[in-house]
């Protein structure tokens, strides 16, 4: 190509290029006119600046009119203080804009298409019944569009207007005439997107919380406020997190729609339905919750979102079986649905059957490799299960995808922790901060660590840090409480338990906390009363019971003792070390028949305890059972071969059946094994009764 010819290719390329930019200029000034305007200004200022503070005099100037010059040093100055009053006048309207719109719900109202606009105006009276209705409230603006949204077009352009105007819902649809009844067909698209919950102390846990983003509604039209106008007002209220107020609208939808009597709107009452159990579930109104899921599932059985978020109910009300039902039905109707895998995963964790949970999260992350969520959830299960290097690898991966979690960081900290390197736990509990200087999680799991490492000073400022970050955080107190408790401040440690209680005076944790203070101290009185406190404020917490049966069995008050285990037993039946205390209680009282009775149902419950058969054994040796007792303590044996008790308790029983040699041998061996001095000396005190010198 000759230079003519490159000369002009350059030329119609920068053209080209030039045009491009300026087009592309004015469309995004088009759409951000404020924020450009604002950019464009400080770049102008910037410039100005320049201009008319420098030290040195330009020579160039600006005509003005006729021969008139005046220096652009001058001029510049003028400009600049006009400048400065945009930039500032803009910043506030931008700054005031942001703020306003974090509070503020933008409903987007498209065209609703359909025969005879003129004659029906079905918009125009869409748009009047929602300010009718929400009128009132300053937190939420309706905006016309001014244009439809068809069919065809959908989903993907109603998305994107509503990026481009901010809304956080779009309605859209049309409407068709089956006389005598108008018909409106709405599409309801939810634009918010919700920020990941990283709070709570010790493992961040992950749930899959189903959330659709669109809704469809179908509803004969009426004049009179109508099912559509409620359910959005509800849906808005909702966004807002004013729960009771979408629950009161949602339900005068439900209770006022003018309803078609076929087929065609049951994907509406499915829809108000499910909106309603999602209002009752933030207010932890779960039986109500449950009760609306389960009315959407019967109107339509394959609502997968309905199964999960009721499943998720269950989990929060403890009601484990159900829940577990609820995801395995999700995963039948869908069985690439990796939320009900995960959320499955949750359940059995919750019931500590971890190798289930790893199933499970397996399974998710099989269908979705990405889930940042359920690899976290994984690395807890990895980590309960002492697997702390496949933990730390999930936890790590969930970082690569997700740098700026501070939960992933949390809990990689706790494997590390857990693991031993205490340096690695550290730094990634700083991270957690830096990335969320009020997550107080991370300070207090900083804090646990600068104890653990001697730095004293610094653990007390990091408990004092989160405790001014959330000052009505009853766990801060009771960390902070259990701090002082080891390092023997014993005012202290009960000024914080007691600041539990204060908070809230109807938890029963608070004074499940501060009785264990008093056993420690033992005022054993005062522990009774605060679990007794704790059982007035919550009566179906079976540990609360356990502890106050615990502090009756020191007090020897065994029969008050047996009755508190018996009421946990009761409430919770899976509890073999409260079936063993029950027997040492009947011990204590010589009621040895009752006594084996249940060590023998904890041994049921869980064969694996060396201590229960330990304590069987001697109940049997007390009601002349000799052979029951050495197989029981020999299966202690079995199951721990260094525990010098078992071998006391057999010299015991063959010293009883005068097998001097058997009972000298076990004595021996418990005597190579003890380590305080009264199991020394007792030990013997029995080889010098049988005539050897210890």
């Amino acid at each position: 190509m000759n230079e003519t010819g490159k000369k002009i290719l350059s030329g119609v390329t920068f053209l080209i290029s030039t045009i491009t930019l300026i087009v592309g200029f004015f469309t995004l000034w088009k759409d951000n006119f404020a924020l450009v305007t604002l950019v464009l200004s400080v770049a102008l200022f910037i410039a100005l600046s320049y201009f008319a503070f420098n030290r040195d005099e330009f020579q160039l100037t600006l005509r003005l009119w006729g021969q008139n010059y005046v220096p652009v040093k001058f001029g510049a100055r003028i400009i600049l203080v006009l400048t400065g009053i945009l930039i500032l006048s803009g910043s506030y309207y931008q700054i005031n804009k942001y703020f306003l719109k974090q509070s503020k719900v933008i409903i987007l109202v498209a065209d609703f298409y359909g025969p005879d606009p003129e004659n029906y105006q079905i918009t125009d009276e869409i748009l009047r019944s929602l300010r009718s209705t929400l009128g009132t409230y300053q937190d939420t603006e309706i905006i016309p569009l001014g244009r439809t949204i068809t069919e065809q077009e959908g989903s993907q352009l109603a998305q994107e207007l509503g990026g481009k105007y901010q809304a956080d819902i779009i309605l859209w649809g049309r409407y068709s005439v089956e006389n005598p009844d108008v018909i409106i067909i709405a599409h309801i698209e939810n634009n918010i997107t919700r920020a990941k919950q990283t709070q709570g102390i010790g493992e961040v846990e992950e749930r899959y919380h189903a959330e659709p983003n669109r809704f469809d509604f179908r509803e004969k039209f009426s004049k009179q406020l109508s099912a559509l106008t409620l359910y959005l007002t509800g849906v808005s209220r909702y966004e807002l997190k004013d729960y009771d107020g979408a629950i009161k609208y949602l339900s005068e939808a439900i209770n006022t729609g003018e309803w078609l009597d076929d087929d065609r709107v049951k994907e509406t009452k499915v829809n108000l339905y499910f909106s309603r159990a999602e209002a009752y579930n933030k207010i932890d109104s779960f039986e109500n919750a449950i009760a609306d899921y389960s009315v959407a599932i019967s109107i339509d059985p394959n609502f997968v979102s309905a199964y999960n978020n009721r499943g998720l109910a269950y989990l929060d009300s403890k009601e484990y079986q159900n829940a577990l039902q609820d995801f395995t039905k999700t995963v039948e109707i869908d069985p690439n649905y990796s939320g009900g895998y995960g959320n499955r995963g949750v359940v059995y964790e919750n019931m500590k059957d971890y190798q289930n949970a790893l199933t499970d999260y397996t399974k998710a992350l099989t269908i979705n490799p990405e889930s940042t969520g359920f690899l976290l959830n994984r690395g807890n299960v990895y980590s309960h299960l002492g697997d702390y290097d496949l933990a730390i690898a999930d936890f790590s991966q969930a970082i690569y995808l997700e740098p700026d979690w501070a939960g992933a960081y949390n809990n990689r900290g706790l494997a590390y922790k857990y693991n031993g390197d205490y340096q690695k736990a550290l730094d990634d509990f700083s991270m957690s901060i830096r990335l969320d200087s009020k997550y107080t999680s991370g300070y207090l799991n900083r804090a646990d660590m600068y104890a653990k490492l001697g730095m004293d000073n610094e653990a007390l400022k990091d408990y004092a840090t989160a405790i001014h970050i959330a000052p009505e955080d009853i766990h801060t107190y009771d960390l902070r409480g259990h701090y002082y408790l080891e390092k023997n401040e014993f005012e202290k440690a009960l000024a914080d338990f007691s600041k539990e209680i204060e908070i809230d005076p109807n938890n029963s944790y608070g004074y499940l906390q501060r009785g264990y203070f008093y056993i420690v101290t033992r005022d054993f009185e005062k522990a009774a009363n605060d679990f007794s406190a704790a059982i007035r404020v919550d009566p179906q917490n079976p540990e609360t019971y356990v502890q106050r049966g615990g502090v009756y069995s020191l007090t020897h008050e065994y029969a008050k003792a047996i009755d508190d285990f018996n009421m946990s037993i009761s409430l919770n039946p899976d509890q073999p070390i409260v079936y063993t205390m029950i027997g040492d209680s009947y011990s204590s009282l010589k009621d040895y028949e009752r006594a084996i009775q249940n060590y023998s149902m904890a041994i049921q419950l869980d064969p694996n305890n060396e201590w229960t058969y330990n304590s069987r054994g001697m109940a049997y040796f007390f009601v002349h059972r000799d052979n029951d007792a050495i197989a029981d303590l020999n299966q202690v044996l079995k199951l721990n071969p260094n525990n010098y008790a078992a071998y006391v308790n057999l010299g015991l029983v063959y010293k009883g059946q005068s097998l001097n040699d058997l009972a000298i041998e076990n004595f021996r061996k418990a005597l190579a094994l003890a380590t305080d001095a009264q199991s020394i000396q007792y030990i013997k005190q029995n080889l010098t009764e049988l005539g050897v010198n210890p």
